[in-house]
């Protein structure tokens, strides 16, 4: 196949939100490179996708936290592809916890997947990104990295980490056309947080996956330099309970753009 089609990397594509991503850059044409640490698992997703939507595919194993896995990244897709348009820094773990319980290896490894990870995805597509003149950079925090919530204390601290990160990558990245951003979703449905808090996880409460991936493809496209955008769902009013409304609408509560 090896079209002009713009061409993806997706890390944490297997489910989930990236998964999701996945199919609607699918439906666009975009060729796909997909990530996680199971390469079964990723070529298992990207067979379905290819088959259904006739794009074409590369899988790779990678642990994002490792930098000698990461560096492959780069040489194979440009081997498949010849350029690399968009990265969508997906993949992420958690554990929930209050800090006074939480373990060392559980610091260790949500900031090295969480944060690091990020890191050094960006890292290893920048100086191609620059070397053609442009690209997309999307990195998946969330309102975790916008404010403190109980339990998830270790996971805050990474998406706060991704969210200072992509301000600097922005600034660094804009004077070469290449557009770093990030998309801070509210408490998303896909199992992390189940149990958690049942004002925040009740499923009429949560944001679907498929809202995420309709900004990010928006931000694939949008005109603006670069933007941290939080996708927040308000609380349930008194009203609102009383009418046992089931959905929260989808909010964008808040855009910050560079100067």
């Amino acid at each position: 196949m090896r079209s002009a089609s713009k061409v993806a990397i997706i890390t944490g594509i297997t489910k989930g939100i990236g998964k999701v991503i996945a199919l609607s850059f699918a439906k666009e044409g975009m060729n796909l490179v997909g990530i996680a640490r199971n390469k079964d698992d990723v070529d298992r997703v990207l067979d379905e996708i290819r088959q259904e939507f006739k794009i074409d595919t590369l899988g790779l194993g990678v642990d994002v936290s490792k930098s000698q896995e990461v560096d492959n990244i780069l040489p194979k897709t440009l081997e498949r592809f010849n350029s690399i348009d968009i990265l969508v820094n997906n993949a992420a773990v958690g554990k929930l916890d209050y800090i006074i319980d939480s373990k060392l290896e559980d610091w260790q490894n949500i900031i090295d997947v969480n944060l690091k990870g990020v890191y050094l995805c960006s890292k290893t597509v920048l100086g191609q990104m620059i070397k053609q003149k442009g690209g997309r950079i999307i990195n998946i925090a969330s309102i975790c990295g916008l404010k403190g919530v109980p339990r998830y204390g270790i996971y805050c601290v990474s998406k706060f980490g991704v969210v200072g990160f992509t301000e600097v990558m922005a600034q660094e990245a804009k004077e070469h056309n290449v557009i770093v951003s990030a998309v801070c979703p509210g408490i998303v449905d896909t199992g992390f947080a189940d149990n958690s808090n049942y004002a925040l996880t009740s499923p009429g409460n949560m944001l679907k996956p498929e809202a995420v991936a309709k900004l990010v493809l928006h931000l694939t496209k949008s005109s603006q330099a670069s933007q941290i955008c939080e996708i927040y769902l308000k609380p349930k009013n008194r009203i609102e309970r009383l009418l046992k409304i089931k959905q929260r609408k989808t909010v964008i509560k808040r855009i910050k753009y560079l100067c």
